[in-house]
């Protein structure tokens, strides 16, 4: 039989909506009759809401993003695959500096992308506090080291591996992982009440029924919703989804996840509201959907610049090749000490060849600080 939600569903099946956009115009009787019905099929949390346990629910449209996600994830990692071997570092790199700028915005932090650029590039260049530690993060992840979240305590060490020297006395967690005094913007005012919404989440994580998608979105908003520590939630749900993407989508999904939220801010933030509006019956399915929007189209942006980057002429000679390529896959080309390595030649015998392509007019040279980097116009 079918249930009354999936009825009116059917009438725009591709369209999603809400639990609170269906039940607009019904009489209370059916409202409830939807409610009854849509509560039958989502899945419960033991989390309440506005006193109403949190559900969500994988509807048509919902599937048939989840879908799509998957689709686009196989189509950037294949266009991934075919980039020159030598500079799938320098592209992995020029992603993940996009990504450390989009997290750190978050926290409210000053960011410079050829600060963040040198930080992970050089490692003698003095960075700020805080671009340091996000990029140490990142670079542990893009080396092969995870975010276990299997415990609290993994959830609390993975925090602080993120903000590590960070934080200020008053801005450090002050019960045995979380904050336990009440925070702006949440209804949970003690280390307690994290701790039962944590637990819930990292049961949820484990769920071989939710793809690794559901569950990012999922951790996202009982992260938002819980604010475990007093500075840094948003970051720190970013990292975290970065860290389980990389293991199951790969290393470019990975560094998409803060740039999608900070490019669909406001869209996220207002089905947010929805979810935990009280005229929302704590259906979380709607944060769900339009996370995974804004992610999908963070993907679509992705191949499209991979597509593009691939069209790029291929030059003759191996310099030239290395060079042209440098001019779409990396963020601001390579230097002496780069081409030296991948071509086995001199720094001399690189800057000889170097000069040629200058008198010629193709060269592009970008200066920071004192290091020199070079790709083709």
């Amino acid at each position: 039989m079918t249930s009354l939600y999936n009825r009116l569903m059917d009438v725009n099946s591709f369209s999603f909506k809400s639990f609170k956009e269906l039940s607009k115009g019904l009489t209370k009787k059916k409202r409830m009759d939807l409610l009854k019905s849509f509560s039958s099929d989502a899945v419960h949390f033991q989390l309440c809401i506005n006193e109403r346990p949190a559900i969500y629910l994988r509807s048509k449209p919902l599937e048939l993003l989840i879908n799509d996600l998957k689709s686009k994830n196989a189509e950037l990692n294949s266009l991934f695959r075919e980039i020159e071997p030598s500079l799938m570092s320098s592209y992995l790199e020029m992603m993940m500096v996009k990504e450390i700028e989009a997290s750190l915005s978050f926290s409210k932090y000053e960011d410079k992308e050829d600060d963040i650029f040198f930080s992970l590039h050089e490692k003698r260049y003095s960075a700020s506090k805080e671009v340091s530690s996000f990029c140490l993060a990142y670079s542990l992840l893009k080396e092969g080291v995870r975010c276990p979240l299997s415990s609290l305590e993994d959830v609390s060490n993975s925090y602080m591996r993120l903000f590590r020297g960070l934080l200020k006395e008053e801005e450090e967690p002050d019960g045995l992982y979380f904050r336990d005094s009440k925070i702006k913007g949440s209804d949970i005012d003690d280390e307690q009440g994290i701790k039962y919404a944590l637990k819930e989440t990292l049961y949820f994580l484990s769920s071989p029924g939710l793809s690794i998608y559901e569950k990012c979105a999922l951790l996202s908003f009982f992260t938002l919703y819980s604010k475990p520590f007093y500075k840094g939630n948003l970051s720190f749900s970013s990292y975290l989804s970065s860290s389980l993407l990389f293991n199951e989508a790969g290393p470019c999904s990975s560094f998409i996840v803060a740039r999608s939220i900070k490019e669909h801010r406001r869209l996220i933030d207002e089905a947010y509201k929805d979810s935990i509006s009280r005229s929302g019956y704590s259906d979380i399915s709607i944060y769900v959907y339009f996370f995974l929007k804004a992610l999908g189209e963070s993907y679509s942006s992705a191949i499209m610049a991979l597509r593009k980057k691939r069209a790029v002429d291929v030059k003759e000679d191996e310099l030239g090749r290395l060079l042209s390529l440098a001019s779409s896959y990396s963020l601001y080309g390579l230097s002496i000490r780069d081409l030296s390595k991948m071509l086995s030649l001199s720094s001399r015998s690189i800057i000889r060849h170097l000069s040629l392509y200058k008198e010629k007019g193709l060269l592009r040279i970008v200066k920071i600080q004192k290091a020199l980097y070079y790709s083709l116009l």
